[in-house]
């Protein structure tokens, strides 16, 4: 499975599921502000925006909508893979422990959910059934925000997970700086989410999506 690496025999299989949803969503973002940019802009409190949200690039309109689901179909599978190695690793790397144990099948659990809140945001566009999206959306946001910071704040520091090469000690510095970046986009997205719905401002739709 590995040698010092997480995904050593895998690395190809690990960059593809990383930038399969990254050049979706750029594609998806140049259609849309070149080709739909009124419609993938429009909410309902009909003010100007200078960007659509990802919401709107990836479920309102053709063929962004068709380039999005494939690409987030393609990496489901091997995302259910790593998941699995994940597990492995923590379960082989850390020291046991009846918490320990019983985190690193939860971790397992909320990255499982979080796959599938993706698949499900995805394929329901909050055009279609918003509050379907909408708990799709906020459950994968909960497990991924969940899952990083039990990594990253408990079971690498403080359950005896020793760091064996110089790819786990830069994915780990890596993921560090990614859980600061996600609480800070997080709460700015909260922010001008209800700022948006409470004062129907121009532009301030733009800064949340």
């Amino acid at each position: 499975m590995r040698e010092g690496g997480i995904f050593q025999p895998f690395p190809g299989l690990a960059l593809g599921t990383v930038f399969l949803p990254f050049t979706a969503l750029i594609i998806c973002f140049t259609w849309s502000i070149l080709f739909h940019f009124e419609a993938s802009t429009s909410t309902h409190c009909e003010v100007e925006e200078f960007a659509p949200s990802i919401s709107a690039v990836i479920g309102s309109n053709i063929p962004q909508k068709y380039v999005w689901n494939i690409c987030i179909a393609l990496q489901a599978a091997p995302r259910f893979l790593f998941s699995h190695m994940y597990r492995k690793l923590f379960q082989e790397r850390l020291k046991r422990g009846t918490w320990t144990v019983s985190l690193v099948k939860f971790n397992w659990v909320l990255n499982v959910v979080e796959n599938f809140c993706l698949l499900g945001l995805s394929f329901v566009g909050s055009s279609e059934v918003f509050p379907a999206h909408a708990f799709f959306f906020i459950l994968f946001l909960i497990t991924y925000m969940v899952s990083m910071c039990l990594v990253m704040m408990y079971l690498i520091p403080f359950c005896g997970f020793q760091i064996k090469s110089k790819a786990e000690r830069e994915s780990h510095r890596y993921k560090k700086i990614l859980v600061k970046l996600t609480f800070i986009s997080s709460l700015s997205a909260f922010y001008f989410y209800w700022r948006h719905n409470e004062y129907c401002e121009p532009y301030v739709y733009s800064f949340f999506g």
